[in-house]
């Protein structure tokens, strides 16, 4: 009866199948780029076929993942995620004809010519599907992969399932719990549902992100939190003769940026991984490290300067720094300190910071450095102590060209 109705909760419990001590609920968390997802779906590819030869290949991972569709789901929670598109919900469905065509909003029946109609039917969502899978083949395992977990509301989506999420509130276990199905065949018997322990649930959760909520603490109890952190250890040096340390150049970046804002704000090594010459890593940190940079440091771009160890009037500067050209008593008719008792917070630079065009210039076609010399010595001077930031001499620029060819 239990195999053949999962609602039927007290047949579940006589299981006694899969004791879930050793059920994954799990979510790797860490700055943006430092692989969570690479590391989520690699762990569930182990769970699900442990003698998979290519577990260390992310890239055959991705394609097991791919083929055990039937026991691995991956899905990607958003603001406007609900319960229904996760766990079930009652959705129409057409009846007759083989599919739907037309023109100007009116659906019309095209095909086999057979007459339409519209029905209704209970829709498992990706959650739902596999735990009645998983009940149904207590000898096999099923993952589902949750991405970017903290950008939707989890407890609106998951919804009464949260109850029954921790290992030891599963079928077989100490102390099981039962959600009610909204929508269960049987209305006349056990309306609940148990989730089995071969069922795991393996979330990812950018640290940085904090312009949504993070889970609530009622979730993070249920969750095993696994960090991952920026690994410079796993970046090499480039292949030009002149090589930059990308090693050095992102634990330069990370220190300075966890000092004026937190760990959580690091960048991670996943921005730098494949970079295999200076060309690339140029277009690398100007086309993704230092977009987001500006999104860090928003409303405080002079902050950007730090990082990036750029001067006013300094050589080889990432950013064309241009004091303010007005005057504040000019605009303003009265002194910085004067304006305090309005509100003005005296001291505040006004710096105007722009992308040198010689380190990337986005008007060519295809936008690049208009010096490769200048751009990589850019980079290097973030990391090479005895980098003096004074005057650039056209020596200094020919020698980083030659490299760069």
């Amino acid at each position: 009866l239990a195999l053949a109705d999962p609602g039927a909760a007290s047949s579940q419990l006589a299981l006694q199948a899969h004791i879930s001590t050793n059920t994954l609920v799990r979510i790797y968390f860490g700055p943006p780029g430092t692989g969570k997802t690479l590391m989520a779906v690699q762990q569930a590819v182990k769970v699900v076929d442990p003698g998979f030869a290519d577990q260390d290949d992310f890239s055959a991972c991705f394609r097991r993942m791919n083929e055990l569709h039937d026991q691995i789901a991956f899905v990607t929670f958003h603001p406007s995620l609900q319960y229904e598109d996760v766990v079930e919900s009652i959705r129409p469905r057409l009846i007759g004809g083989d599919q739907i065509g037309g023109s100007d909003g009116d659906p019309e029946a095209s095909g086999s010519g057979e007459d339409t109609s519209v029905g209704y039917t209970r829709f498992d969502g990706p959650l739902m599907r596999l735990a009645v899978r998983a009940i149904r083949h207590s000898n096999q395992q099923y993952v589902v992969v949750i991405d970017e977990i903290n950008r939707g509301d989890v407890s609106r989506i998951l919804g009464p399932m949260i109850s029954a999420l921790e290992a030891d509130k599963r079928i077989g276990a100490d102390f099981p719990i039962g959600f009610e199905r909204q929508y269960p065949d049987n209305l006349d018997g056990d309306t609940r549902m148990f989730l089995p322990g071969n069922l795991h649930i393996l979330g990812t959760m950018n640290s940085a992100d904090r312009n949504i909520a993070l889970v609530d603490y009622a979730l993070r109890r249920r969750f095993d939190f696994v960090s991952c952190p920026p690994d410079p250890g796993l970046l090499a040096q480039t292949v030009d003769e002149a090589p930059l340390n990308l090693r050095e150049l992102l634990q330069v970046i990370n220190g300075r940026i966890a000092f004026l804002l937190d760990d959580d704000h690091r960048i991670g090594h996943g921005y730098l991984m494949g970079v295999n010459t200076n060309a690339e890593a140029v277009r690398a940190f100007a086309q993704k490290i230092l977009p987001l940079l500006s999104e860090y440091f928003y409303g405080d771009e002079g902050l950007i300067a730090l990082v990036l160890g750029d001067r006013i009037g300094g050589a080889f500067n990432v950013m064309a720094i241009e004091p303010a050209t007005h005057n504040f008593a000019t605009l303003f008719d009265m002194t910085q300190d004067d304006a305090g008792q309005y509100g003005m917070r005296p001291g505040r630079a006004h710096l105007a910071l722009n992308v040198d065009p010689r380190f990337w210039n986005t008007e060519r076609m295809p936008p690049g450095p208009d010096n490769d010399g200048y751009a990589v010595s850019a980079l290097r001077k973030l990391y090479e102590s005895k980098a003096t930031n004074t005057t650039l001499s056209e020596s200094d620029i020919a020698v980083e060209s030659e490299h760069i060819d």
